[in-house]
């Protein structure tokens, strides 16, 4: 948390296993702002857009150039699977947006049937956050500021690009490039391709998970996203 510009959850509490609740978990002080999955229409100024792509940037940066964790703990090592391969449950959720959008499914549907193969893995071995979706970075919609990165159960080691692939989604490749512009760590837009299929491969996968588990906000960010990769 120190070497990070954006705040992220500082656990103080620490609770034991017991019978009655046979799991450990902890607890933190709320972080302030909302979900951007909550909003993802929200309309920003180009100078709020600069602010939120200079601040994940500045995150990004520091985030990948990290060591410490990794020296004191074992982290799980991203699947090469998932780099060579970005979209490769895609099978398994395109139903959902078929029975939503039928016409929106076929164009995803080329896209992800003609997708490459990626030989050779897209940066490999960095620490990441590894679960960087829209749910998980909280705004301040009327500042237009990241104010939290939340839930940092997937933390692992594996190929930086992971970490863009939300805001990829949320407001396609030019945002990315403004991110970039204040990035200091191994992603390039030479990672752009590899980042569109797997922004589609998420999208898919959180309709189909909206719809199963009744939560409309999932659905609608699914939706945004491959709207916006294909657009």
């Amino acid at each position: 948390a120190e070497r990070l510009p954006i705040a992220i959850p500082r656990f103080e509490l620490f609770g034991r296993a017991c019978d009655d609740f046979p799991y450990t978990f902890i607890g933190y002080r709320k972080l302030p702002g909302t979900p951007i999955q909550l909003g993802t229409s929200v309309e920003l100024s180009p100078s709020g857009e600069r602010a939120i792509a200079r601040q994940l940037g500045s995150f990004l940066g520091a985030l990948h150039a990290s060591t410490p964790a990794v020296d004191r703990c074992e982290l799980p090592l991203r699947q090469p699977l998932l780099q060579s391969e970005p979209a490769y449950h895609w099978r398994e959720n395109i139903a959902a947006l078929r029975e939503t959008d039928a016409t929106l499914a076929a164009r995803v549907e080329q896209v992800l049937e003609a997708q490459p193969a990626f030989e050779s893995p897209v940066n490999e071995g960095v620490l990441i956050h590894a679960d960087l979706d829209l749910e998980h970075i909280l705004i301040d919609p009327e500042r237009e500021r990241v104010t939290g990165i939340i839930d940092w159960g997937d933390v692992a080691l594996g190929p930086a690009a992971h970490d863009f692939v939300g805001m990829y989604g949320w407001r396609g490749p030019r945002f990315v490039e403004q991110v970039l512009e204040h990035y200091a760590g191994p992603v390039t837009t030479r990672d752009f391709a590899w980042l569109r299929l797997r922004s589609l491969s998420i999208a898919l996968g959180n309709i189909a998970y909206g719809k199963l588990a009744e939560r409309d906000s999932y659905v609608r960010a699914g939706l945004h996203a491959v709207r916006t990769v294909l657009a």
